[in-house]
């Protein structure tokens, strides 16, 4: 028995037992369940428990007479039979999934409870140290804007950063929302506005301006909750990030964050 061949038929959902009768019955034109049980050393009441289970999937037929054949249908026909039953079987289990989650949706929405926080009294810490959980946390920031986000990072930081957060960006531009970005001044300086030209173009609540050595890397938002990097070497997200939604650390950010606005030199239009 090759192992591939059985390794195949076992791809496509049939047990070990059921793959030794089905190919010992595949060389033959039709075999006795007695000597099927000679071949493939498999018990007599497993063999009647097997049979019926591979007609049920198209792979064998039982030919009446006295003694009854076990005789398998041609492989082109089988083959084709067992890739019908998978696909059914994946769409009724795919069926079963949506209609628990649906079930378990409206159950959920129906229950009388609120969302509940570990939250101390000076507010919530929490230490990002993988790159998607960073993109997600900043992605959820961005979404839930409503007046103003404000961000500073250094220019190859920012050309990381715009191309992430492009998508939410512009829906939050489109939305009313002041965008304010700070970019470390280099002897580069306008790759920033490049990047932004780029993936922001037509975004009018955007503005970018360049300052000296910032000496906070991070994102602001409505001045709630802030996003800051705790190194300010590397790329975007290369760096483990500290989320806060702690009133006075925020304050203190945004704070550091107007002075260096105001003493930023402006970018041209964008």
């Amino acid at each position: 028995m090759s192992e591939n061949n059985t390794r195949a038929l076992s791809d496509l959902g049939l047990s070990t037992n059921q793959t030794k009768v089905y190919l010992c019955v595949l060389r033959t034109g039709g075999m006795r369940f007695q000597d099927i049980e000679k071949v493939t050393k498999i018990a007599r009441e497993d063999i009647y428990k097997i049979v019926p289970k591979l007609e049920e999937m198209g792979l064998t037929e039982r030919v009446l007479g006295h003694p009854t054949m076990v005789r398998a249908l041609p492989v082109e026909i089988a083959l084709a039979n067992l890739i019908k039953v998978e696909k059914n079987s994946f769409t009724d289990r795919m069926f079963a999934l949506e209609e628990s989650t649906w079930e378990f949706m409206k159950r959920y929405k129906s229950m009388d409870t609120k969302k509940t926080e570990v939250r101390g009294e000076e507010g919530n810490f929490v230490l990002l140290t993988q790159k998607n959980a960073i993109v997600n946390k900043g992605t959820e920031m961005i979404k839930d804007a409503r007046d103003r986000i404000d961000a500073i990072y250094s220019e190859a930081q920012l050309a990381q950063f715009i191309p992430l957060f492009a998508e939410p960006l512009r829906k939050a531009c489109s939305g009313g929302v002041e965008t304010r970005l700070i970019a470390e001044k280099k002897a580069n300086m306008g790759a920033g506005k490049a990047v932004i030209e780029k993936d922001l173009r037509g975004c009018k609540t955007l503005n970018l301006r360049y300052a000296d050595h910032p000496t906070s890397h991070c994102i602001i938002v409505d001045y709630k909750q802030a996003l800051s990097a705790t190194s300010s070497k590397g790329y975007f997200a290369e760096s483990s990030h500290l989320w806060t939604d702690n009133k006075g650390i925020v304050e203190l950010l945004a704070v550091n964050f107007d002075g260096l606005w105001q003493s930023a030199e402006p970018a041209r239009a964008i």
